[in-house]
């Protein structure tokens, strides 16, 4: 199963006493990379919610961004604002200074509200039912890992896709192999009747025989061959594949260029330098994989 490292859910959460939700963002990473953000009065619950993520099945590489938000209404008291009445009168009394000062006559009251302290929140832990909390976590969660499937499975034809484009490729480079090997015999043909020199034929055999070994490009072809098919079955695995994906392709490159470096066949190298930018492609797509 291919997962993704890239999504977000947003689970919101339901409570007699309050409402709330968590919003967690999922992005690629090398490892995993846990961020938790909670209310201060949320604090202490921070320890439990990077254990749940931690020990949560098939999230195991990715920067993952966990965010709590809680609204809290009491029954008896959702119409009353607690106000801290000394905090108010303090400010407007520097306020009037400052008016005075600079011929302000007007106070914004939303202002006042707005100042660190003026409103007197109640502390809220005894409120909360932290298992509510702990548990809406985990099914966003579980939401977040299948909309990381959802985005892998999305992935797999179009790796796949370029993986028939490399065959394809290599198909073209087998085809060509032929005219490359006579190709570079007539051309030191032609190189030895210009200069008018007489050779023996079954030396000339010999350089040629040692000459197309020196060029001799199978073993690559042979090694990119099992490297796309063993792309295709990593692709059907259960694990982790990211890694193993990248580290496949590194291999692919690394035959590619040999190809590349060997031949002095234009259609073969031409060939080389797709399969090179296929290769690329499928390499951004591999950094989103778990």
């Amino acid at each position: 199963m291919i997962r993704s490292m890239t999504a977000f859910i947003k689970e919101e959460i339901q409570h007699e006493n309050f409402t709330g939700s968590w919003e967690i963002r999922s992005v690629n990473q090398r490892y995993l990379e846990i961020h938790i953000y909670l209310p201060e009065h949320f604090r202490n619950l921070e320890t439990k919610i990077r254990t749940l993520i931690i020990n949560t099945p098939n999230i195991t590489r990715g920067r993952i961004e966990c965010k709590l938000h809680i609204y809290t209404y009491y029954e008896n008291e959702q119409n009353t604002i607690n106000l801290n009445n000394t905090l108010i009168k303090n400010l407007i009394e520097s306020i009037k200074k400052i008016h005075y000062k600079k011929n302000i006559n007007k106070i914004d009251p939303i202002k006042i509200l707005s100042w660190p302290g003026v409103i007197i929140h109640k502390k809220i832990n005894n409120e909360i039912n932290y298992p509510i909390i702990i548990g809406s976590c985990k099914t966003a969660l579980c939401k977040l890992i299948t909309l990381r499937e959802l985005e892998g499975s999305a992935l797999k034809p179009i790796i796949e896709h370029k993986l028939s484009k490399i065959q394809t490729e290599i198909n073209n480079i087998k085809k060509e192999l032929p005219n490359s090997i006579l190709y570079q015999k007539q051309k030191i043909l032609k190189k030895i009747t210009d200069i008018n020199i007489t050779i023996d034929n079954k030396r000339f055999e010999e350089e040629i025989l040692l000459y197309t070994q020196r060029i001799d490009i199978a073993e690559e072809i042979d090694r990119i061959e099992i490297h796309i098919k063993n792309t295709i079955s990593t692709l059907l695995s259960e694990q982790v594949i990211g890694r193993k994906l990248d580290f496949i392709m590194q291999e692919l490159y690394k035959e590619t260029n040999t190809i590349s470096a060997k031949s002095t066949n234009i259609k073969i190298i031409q060939s080389s330098i797709e399969i090179k930018i296929l290769i690329d492609q499928i390499r951004e797509q591999i950094q989103n994989i778990e």
